[in-house]
């Protein structure tokens, strides 16, 4: 496992899960949620584009670091993760460049999102376990990926699925509070790695 990748998505995944908690308070407090709120909704997805950006950016370092073992079936679920994340960051760009949320540019914001979601609603889950599997997070570390799937399948994903109303103000904290948990994850590996190495010698 790469330890500075690693080491580097988890202070990424960190940033983005308290500006994606942060920003849901802001959304629903000022009822940010569609274009009718102006300028002040529009600089709300700004802001989350940013936090997109940043989750896509550490997947791709946990691609690249090994994070759940060198074997293609490791390697291609948390692609196709990362690629459901970028999806959904296509989406919020092509929300943002439409304007006034309507025309095509607002059609694609809508569709890339929603198939994304639904991508990591099954990689998510199966990156998870490949990454507990592994075994390259020491300890309860190993376990992060997984608990994050679980929670976005269980609290965010099904629910929106099966009612079709989006999440409420709390599950949308948890959601970057569970980001903030694989976070830490990844940045105390470094951590872990020398306690082990001085214990050894």
């Amino acid at each position: 496992m790469d330890e500075a990748r690693t080491v580097g998505a988890g202070r990424a995944l960190v940033v983005a899960g308290v500006v994606w908690s942060l920003m849901a308070v802001v959304q629903f407090r000022l009822g940010l949620f569609d274009h009718s709120a102006g300028g002040a909704y529009l600089a709300h997805q700004a802001v989350a584009v940013v936090a997109l950006g940043l989750i896509v950016g550490a997947l791709w370092l946990l691609v690249r670091a090994r994070i759940a073992g060198d074997g293609r079936y490791a390697r291609t679920v948390l692609v196709l993760f990362a690629g459901g994340w970028l999806l959904i960051l296509l989406g919020g760009l092509s929300n943002l460049a439409s304007g006034d949320g309507t025309g095509p540019l607002a059609t694609v914001g809508m569709v890339l999102p929603a198939v994304g979601g639904a991508l990591n609603g099954l990689t998510g889950l199966l990156a998870g376990i490949a990454v507990a599997r592994a075994g390259r997070l020491p300890g309860w570390r190993r376990w992060s990926v997984l608990v994050y799937a679980l929670y976005y399948l269980a609290v965010l994903w099904l629910p929106v699925a099966i009612t079709g109303q989006p999440p409420s103000m709390l599950p949308e904290i948890g959601w970057g509070l569970a980001w903030i948990l694989v976070g830490v994850a990844a940045m105390n590996t470094r951590r872990d790695v020398r306690a082990t190495t001085a214990a050894v010698t």
